[in-house]
């Protein structure tokens, strides 16, 4: 397994949350007012400069809906977890509806002998 160094784990998380911001559509300058944080600081974690505080972490996978698997896909080389993660990615693409029909799926499945 790959070493990562704090700076590259930080460009990476940097990285997934700026596609995350675009994608719902804001602005630095909006999530910072949302976030209650500098839209300097946000530029200084998309850009990989400085790394989030657990607090704040939490704060951007909350608010931008970033599941915690996202951050660090790829960062990670055990190819069960990746294949894991690529299942999880395809159910965060469902609409509400079909998610609740995938849990009663799943459901059935775990009762199957």
């Amino acid at each position: 397994m790959k070493e990562f160094t704090k700076k590259e784990i930080d460009k990476v998380v940097g990285k997934i949350v700026q596609e995350f911001r675009i994608s719902k559509g804001l602005t630095q300058e909006q999530l910072a007012d949302e976030l209650k944080i500098t839209q300097k600081y946000i530029s200084r974690v998309e850009n990989g400069s400085s790394g989030l505080g657990r607090a704040t972490l939490l704060s951007y996978i909350d608010h931008l809906g970033i599941t915690p698997n996202a951050l660090y896909s790829e960062l990670l080389t055990n190819e069960n977890i990746k294949r894991q993660l690529e299942i999880s990615k395809e159910i965060n693409k469902l609409p509400e509806n079909k998610l609740d029909f995938l849990v009663e799926f799943i459901e059935i499945l775990k009762n199957m002998k």
